[in-house]
């Protein structure tokens, strides 16, 4: 498991709630701008979602792989944002 602090605009407008299905893609900053990476993108489920703080930043515990250790580790550090998965068919 490991924790994320979302920024506004980073998650979706309904919130994360716990058992969430989510994909979290790692950003990368240069300068004033954010740009999606190439590699840091990965599969996670929510495990529970702080209120949002005020600047509207929300703190979200993810369970992951295993396998998704590095890429969640550099996703924490270096900002990322939560999509939230549908169900598959």
């Amino acid at each position: 498991m490991i924790g994320f602090r979302l920024l506004p605009g980073r998650y979706p407008a309904r919130g994360l709630a716990p058992n969430d299905p989510v994909e979290v893609v790692g950003l990368s900053s240069s300068g004033a701008t954010d740009t999606v990476t190439g590699g840091a993108r990965f599969r996670a489920r929510v495990v529970q979602a702080s209120l949002p703080d005020s600047e509207g930043a929300v703190v979200v515990d993810l369970l992951i792989d295993s396998s998704a250790a590095d890429q969640a580790d550099a996703a924490a550090a270096g900002g990322a944002l939560v999509k939230l998965l549908g169900p598959t068919s």
